[in-house]
């Protein structure tokens, strides 16, 4: 198969494949964006390749943005098939309540990004609680902070969701300085 479709299927490996990649480290956006809940949905496992980065997954994360576009909002929170909060079109969320960080537990239907697991991990050795759990679309109203991690945007905060503006951010200031301050010792 082309290169661009083959598995990663341990974060160790996926890191191996991106270290010492230029676009990985200086192309990311910056600042923050806004986003909405996305009515289309995330496929399941068995009818795309969603533990991949692959082709077939752009064609419905572009319709998503597309809406996200259409109603003024940078980018969607997209479900899974039974309602509850996957990622953002292509990258992974965390939400902060009460110091705690949640991020959607793996369903088979997103890939578990490797900026994703390194986030968590610099966030876990700060002694920053951090929780895979299911995250259904109301909780996201209830979040002090909401975030974002890919390989492309590497660490983005959420400043508005829907109708709610997120003010500080100190659990996302510190895992953007944990992960560059890392990156900066590769």
């Amino acid at each position: 198969p082309p290169p661009f479709f083959f598995k990663l299927n341990t974060p160790s490996a996926m890191l191996r494949s991106l270290v010492g990649s230029e676009m990985c480290i200086r192309d990311s956006p910056e600042g923050g964006m806004t986003a909405c809940l996305s009515s289309f949905i995330r496929p399941m496992e068995k009818a795309a390749p969603t533990d991949a980065k692959a082709a077939a997954l752009y064609a419905n994360t572009g319709r998503a943005v597309r809406e996200a576009k259409s109603k003024g909002f940078d980018n969607c929170v997209i479900c899974d098939h039974n309602g509850n909060v996957a990622e953002f079109t292509v990258a992974n969320l965390f939400m902060v309540k009460n110091g705690v960080v949640y991020t959607p537990i793996p369903t088979g239907t997103f890939l578990a990004g490797i900026t994703r697991f390194r986030v968590m991990k610099l966030l876990s050795q700060a002694k920053i609680k951090v929780v895979e759990s299911k995250i259904i679309p109301d909780e996201l109203f209830e979040a002090d902070e909401i975030f974002c991690s890919g390989n492309y945007v590497k660490l983005r905060k959420i400043n508005k969701y829907e109708d709610k503006i997120f003010g500080n951010s100190p659990i996302f200031d510190l895992g953007y300085k944990l992960y560059w301050d890392w990156m900066k010792t590769i």
